[in-house]
């Protein structure tokens, strides 16, 4: 393959890549990686560069793996109805700068011992960072 084609290929599996570095929702952060380290897989092939394909196989592994658990998603949440006076919550929400508005009553979304998250009447519910991927699979 002609030289210019190839360099401008690695130029733009790195843009790829750091486009997906800018994504604020790991879903598509994911997915735009995965593309990304795909091209890379390429260049490597392309310039004879086996530890370039072998560490972007294992980037796009590593993708696909928490593309799957994200996508599947089933935690076992348990729902705790409570007020937004209580302390352990008071505390829960000033830690995750989460500004409810003043009803009495909320409930926590619990994973064994741990507040994940907060549901309030009409509200959309919240989950700390670690469990965002499941808000999509929670129901009522």
């Amino acid at each position: 393959m002609e030289h210019h084609f190839i360099e401008w290929f690695g130029y733009s599996a790195s843009f790829v890549v750091l486009l997906s570095l800018m994504m604020s929702s790991l879903l598509p952060l994911r997915i735009l990686n995965s593309i990304g380290a795909v091209m890379f897989m390429l260049y490597g092939v392309f310039i004879g560069a086996l530890p370039v394909f072998v560490l972007n196989a294992g980037i796009v592994g590593v993708n696909i793996f928490y593309i799957y658990k994200y996508l599947t998603c089933k935690q076992k949440f348990t729902l705790l109805k409570t007020s937004i006076s209580n302390p352990f919550v008071k505390y829960f929400l000033e830690k995750n700068q989460i500004k409810l508005p003043e009803k009495k009553e909320i409930v926590c979304i619990m994973l064994e011992n741990e507040i994940v998250g907060i549901l309030q009447e009409n509200q959309q519910p919240f989950f700390v960072e670690k469990y965002k991927q499941c808000r999509k699979n929670f129901t009522l």
